[in-house]
């Protein structure tokens, strides 16, 4: 339809750029499971953006892309980007460059693209997290089946359940 889409953060804030930026063994435990740092704080404020990217998905499409880059000989946020641009006609990417060096690394993109077995790797782990992530939806949010499978999985104040009993007694009996 001829939109134009625009990616924000296509590099994750550096974590889809280099690849040895917060490994997984090197971040601190309160990152995934807390407690959290005092808000506001810097700390603070890297722990959410490490928490955002950090996850078991994301280090799989890493290191995928990272070996795509090592075998072609770009680098990871050249083939990062390049999937990106990859997916249609109508992307644009932004990115952060603090050196001159990171704008020629980009304008390179020009030259290269990625053949079909890297696009089909890259995409296999997107949609692999993908349909994880609605299954583990759909379990988590399954209704259940019956009010007493309901009260296993939650906790009913006495008064609830006593409504509910009596409302189920009268709907049995009508």
């Amino acid at each position: 339809h001829g939109i134009e889409v625009m990616g924000w953060e296509s590099l994750a804030k550096g974590f889809m750029a280099v690849p040895t930026l917060w490994r997984s063994h090197e971040l601190p435990h309160y990152v995934m499971h807390g407690p959290d740092p005092e808000i506001g704080t810097d700390a603070w404020r890297l722990s959410r953006i490490q928490r955002a990217y950090c996850t078991p998905q994301n280090y799989q499409r890493r290191s995928i892309a990272n070996k795509i880059a090592k075998d072609s000989g770009m680098t990871l946020a050249q083939v990062s980007l390049l999937y990106l641009l990859t997916k249609c006609d109508n992307i644009s990417v932004l990115v952060g460059a603090d050196r001159t060096s990171h704008l020629d690394e980009m304008a390179e993109l020009q030259n290269w693209a990625l053949d079909e077995e890297a696009l089909h790797c890259l995409t296999a782990a997107s949609m692999k997290s993908l349909e994880e992530d609605r299954a583990k939806q759909q379990q988590d949010f399954q209704m259940p089946a019956s009010i007493e499978e309901m009260r296993k999985k939650v906790t009913v104040s006495p008064k609830v359940a006593n409504i509910v009993e009596e409302k189920e007694t009268a709907f049995a009996s009508s």
